[in-house]
C-alpha cells in the first residue's frame, strides 16, 4: 500500500508539470514593435516596405516621367524578388509580397512579378493548347512579360562588436530602372540599427 501511495503522488506531480508546461497562445497585433535580438524581423519587413513604397510614390521627379512618358495608360512595374545579402539565410518575400500589395493598392502602375511569371507563363501555355482557345490569342502571351520598369531592391547587413554591445546594421537599397533606356529613375534606401547588450557572466 505504501508503494502504491508513493507511486500515485509521483504520477500525480508528473501530470502537474505536464500541465503546467502547455504552452499558452494568445493573438497579438500583427503591427506591434516586439524585439527578439538583432535578427531581421516581420516588423523590420512591413517598416521597409512602407518606407520605400511611399518614397516612391512621393518623387515628384518620377511622376513627372512618368506622365511624359505614359500620358494615357499606367506603366507596367517588373517586381523582382528582394535579394537577401545579410549573414543569415532567411526569406524575404514577405517584404517583397508588402511591396507588391501598397503598389496595387496605389492604383498608379500595372504590376508584374518576376518569380511569379513563370508559373503565369505555363498556366497561358497550356492555355494555348486547349482546343477552346482561338489562334488569335496567342498575341497575349508575349503582352504578359513586358514591362516599362523594373524594381530591384537588396538588403545588406553589417555586424560590429564593441564590449558588451552587439551591433546590427541593416540597409535596403532600391531602384526603379527604366527599361526604355537603362536609367535609373528612382532610388530609396532604409536603414536600421539595432544595438544588443550582452548580459554579464553571471548575471
Amino acid at each position: 500500500m505504501r508503494l502504491f501511495g508513493i507511486a500515485a503522488i509521483v504520477a500525480l506531480v508528473v501530470f502537474v508539470a505536464g500541465c503546467a508546461s502547455e504552452p499558452e497562445t494568445t493573438y497579438v497585433d500583427p503591427g506591434e514593435v516586439r524585439i527578439y535580438g538583432p535578427e531581421f524581423t516581420s516588423y523590420d519587413m512591413q517598416q521597409c516596405a512602407a518606407t520605400m513604397v511611399d518614397s516612391l510614390l512621393a518623387d515628384n521627379a518620377l511622376g513627372r516621367r512618368i506622365k511624359e512618358q505614359f500620358p494615357s495608360s499606367r506603366p507596367v512595374v517588373e517586381i523582382m524578388p528582394v535579394a537577401n545579402k545579410t549573414l543569415r539565410i532567411f526569406d524575404l518575400k514577405p517584404m517583397t509580397d508588402a511591396i507588391e500589395s501598397r503598389l496595387v493598392r496605389a492604383g498608379r502602375f500595372e504590376i508584374s512579378r518576376r518569380d511569379k511569371r513563370g508559373v503565369l507563363i505555363d498556366t497561358m501555355v497550356e492555355d494555348m493548347d486547349s482546343p477552346f482557345t482561338s489562334e488569335g490569342d496567342g498575341a497575349k502571351l508575349q503582352s504578359h512579360v513586358v514591362s516599362d520598369y523594373i524594381l530591384t531592391g537588396t538588403l545588406v547587413e553589417e555586424r560590429n562588436i564593441s564590449g558588451r554591445d552587439f551591433d546590427t546594421y541593416y540597409k535596403l537599397t532600391m531602384e526603379l530602372v527604366n527599361r526604355r533606356n537603362g536609367l535609373v529613375d528612382w532610388s530609396g534606401e532604409k536603414e536600421l540599427r539595432k544595438i544588443t547588450r550582452r548580459a554579464l557572466i553571471g548575471k
